[in-house]
């Protein structure tokens, strides 16, 4: 102990230091102790200063809808198929089975069980305006888009028992030659893809057997149905899978 501290602690004059004489050594020792390291450090989490780097999206190869299946229709045997498409097998297949038209995605064949008959084209010394599909006994037609209907009676002087579907976009969808409508339905009701509007058959002038001639327009549609047969006819299996 310094000589120094000791004096001043024996002299009676200071007995107030007395005390703290005795717990000098405890208080050098904690002192010792405590000196001795380093005081830790405390851990700060560092801030980027800079603002982060945002990444552009990779883009995302559009795929086909849940309502529009791959389509495999086959060629009707024993049958002269004008305008034929290409086939695998003798089946017309594609990816989806939808076609688009001026935004609208329509069903190639909005029908059951049934078979190509008759493509879009030159027929004989006519143009054949729409796709035809056969089945023996008849099956369901079926609304290739939701769309309104604006047109549903007989004309014997060809299509026979038919329906005009208006699906927006000036874009039409006509099912001709029909055996029957589905109950309850009449012009300007509104139907959905896929409900059911009649069943195939062979109503009108035609000597063909049972079957569904199936067409798609775009135009503007006058106040007299018959504007309909001015209407630009579309070839739907030329047209794009389905609209982006």
């Amino acid at each position: 102990m310094p000589k120094q501290l000791n004096f001043f602690l024996k002299d009676p004059r200071h007995s107030f230091a007395l005390p703290f004489a005795s717990f000098l050594p405890i208080a050098l020792a904690l002192c010792a102790i405590s000196c001795s390291s380093p005081p830790p450090v405390k851990k700060t989490q560092t801030r980027a200063t800079s603002s982060p780097v945002r990444s552009t999206p990779t883009p995302v190869k559009e795929i086909p809808r849940k309502s529009s299946p791959p389509l495999a229709v086959p060629m009707c045997p024993k049958m002269k198929i004008s305008n034929r498409p290409a086939t695998t097998n003798g089946i017309f297949k594609r990816a989806i089975s939808t076609a688009c038209v001026n935004g609208v995605n329509l069903l190639i064949a909005p029908v059951g069980n049934a078979c190509f008959s008759s493509g879009f084209g030159m027929r004989g010394r006519s143009f054949h305006k729409g796709i035809d599909y056969h089945h023996r006994s008849g099956t369901a037609v079926y609304a290739a888009a939701p769309g309104k209907i604006v047109a549903l009676n007989y004309r014997p002087m060809d299509f026979g028992k038919w329906i005009i579907l208006d699906h927006g976009n000036s874009v039409y969808s006509a099912y001709a030659h029909l055996a029957s409508y589905t109950k309850n339905i009449k012009k300007g009701d509104r139907v959905a893809r896929g409900q059911k509007l009649g069943t195939m058959g062979k109503t009108g002038a035609t000597t063909r057997a049972i079957h569904l001639h199936y067409e798609v327009r775009q135009g503007k549609l006058g106040a007299n149905i018959s504007s309909y047969f001015k209407l630009k006819s579309i070839d739907l299996i030329k047209q794009p899978s389905y609209c982006r």
